[in-house]
């Protein structure tokens, strides 16, 4: 890892004013690691594990981007990865250095104050992975640039975004206000959300950050397949590579 301190020595540089969605995602951050254990956040993991399998190789160094407390940062040292991980909340990386066992001797853990701005050298990461962060961004097309900017040529970034047209979500949606009248505070992460896409949307940006899209996906933990036609999954998880 002694090739990536240089990067490490700066980061306090651009730590600032932590986002109001990572504050609230700091909130979670002791119990987040056990919510992947059971119900929608497992079934996620197991979709993403499968995908990481095809993805990843021996020995690649790669960016964790918004790593939470890691559960996804240990899948990928467990596939032999290296890298870093990298969250605006702090809460987080104090849990994953303390949680993310799989990871600990083949990742750094490091606060940033937004993945809009990384001080990473240029084309250091094989990969980059970033994992349910879009949503809460204002500006996503700022992340797609740094992403093209810290990965090497040909290199691949793996992808997730919230569906605009996500049948689960936009009920959710409607049932926070009404449930609020009864005193009821559910699905509170839907405060923090600033950006949806569509399919056409997501691969219209990332070709525009300079990203050649390879694949496109659909998951939902709750939504059978046979029903996405006229019921739209919740997420949609791209693999681009860099150009």
């Amino acid at each position: 890892m002694r090739i990536l301190l240089h990067a490490a020595n700066n980061l306090d540089l651009l730590m600032g004013t932590v986002p109001e969605w990572a504050r609230y995602h700091g909130s979670l951050a002791r119990t987040w690691r056990s919510g992947y254990k059971r119900g929608g956040f497992l079934k996620r993991l197991k979709f993403i594990r499968h995908q990481l399998r095809g993805l990843v190789a021996c020995g690649d160094c790669w960016l964790d981007a918004g790593c939470e407390s890691g559960v996804l940062t240990d899948e990928l040292a467990l596939l032999g990865a290296r890298g870093y991980a990298v969250d605006a909340s702090e809460e987080m990386i104090t849990e994953a250095r303390l949680s993310a066992l799989s990871a600990k001797d083949a990742f750094e853990f490091q606060p940033i104050s937004s993945v809009e701005q990384l001080v990473f050298p240029d084309q250091l990461f094989d990969d980059v992975l970033c994992s349910s962060v879009i949503e809460y961004l204002e500006r996503p097309e700022l992340v797609f640039r740094e992403f093209h900017r810290v990965l090497r040529k040909d290199g691949r970034l793996f992808v997730s975004v919230a569906n605009r047209y996500s049948v689960v979500r936009n009920a959710q949606r409607a049932i926070r206000p009404v449930a609020r009248e009864t005193g009821r505070d559910v699905f509170r992460y839907l405060d923090q959300v600033r950006v949806l896409h569509s399919e056409k949307g997501i691969a219209r940006d990332l070709a525009a950050s300079g990203f050649s899209i390879e694949n496109i996906q659909f998951f939902d933990p709750f939504l059978p397949q046979f029903v996405w036609p006229v019921a739209p999954p919740a997420l949609i998880f791209v693999t681009s590579l860099r150009l």
